[in-house]
């Protein structure tokens, strides 16, 4: 019993004490990551059935942005928003395709329009090593969804001015690192597996201010 209390002590002498020496402060991150945005077209029979599906697979960049605040010198907490474009299959357009057995058939697919995607969320970081202005080494900890809006049509013939909207819960974990140059000024990168949109693993890098 008393050896687990000693080092429940010592874990938060680790934890807290360092508050004297480093006051905590806001952290401003600016990053870009690239992302999975898949192509698709559907491919429907006449009378409404599945026929087949396509994709090509694209990477397009989402710049994002987080805040946050240390409430311990080895503890933040703060939010994030990120925009990018994406895909979503919602243009419906009539398909004649000639089968060699079948003769023509008449169908029709979805096809892909851009999406405008938006992320926002809560993110905590625990830093590894001791409280330092130079090298930092950190886990992280990210909930959030990402929230998609585009123009769309729901039958053939239809124009795409639906307003269809798609939102997608995330959550992953990581690590990270930073360097500053200045007390103020550095760079960062991470890498977080998890539950993305079409993906599990994502890598961010950008620059990182304090203040």
């Amino acid at each position: 019993m008393r050896a687990k209390k000693a080092v429940l002590l010592l874990f938060l002498v680790w934890l807290v004490v360092p508050a004297f020496a480093q006051q905590g402060k806001f952290t401003l991150k600016v990053g870009v990551t690239v992302m999975d945005a898949p192509w698709q077209k559907y491919f429907y029979n006449a009378d409404g059935t599945f026929s087949y599906q396509e994709q090509t697979d694209y990477k397009r960049p989402q710049g994002t942005l987080f805040l946050s605040y240390s409430l311990l010198p080895r503890l933040s907490c703060g939010l994030y928003g990120g925009y990018t474009q994406l895909c979503a299959p919602s243009h419906v357009m009539p398909e004649i395709t000639q089968d060699p057995d079948m003769g023509e058939i008449v169908g029709y697919t979805y096809e892909n329009r851009n999406t405008q995607a938006f992320n926002y969320g809560v993110n905590v970081e625990f830093d590894v090593l001791p409280p330092a202005w130079r090298i930092k080494l950190y886990a992280i900890g990210r909930a959030g969804v990402q929230s998609e809006w585009w123009n769309g049509a729901s039958a053939v013939g239809e124009t795409a001015k639906k307003v269809c909207s798609h939102h997608c819960f995330e959550v992953a974990g990581g690590a990270g690192a930073a360097f500053y140059f200045t007390k103020h000024f550095g760079i960062y990168a991470e890498a977080l597996g998890g539950r993305f949109r079409y993906e599990y693993f994502r890598w961010q890098a950008g620059l990182s201010f304090k203040f």
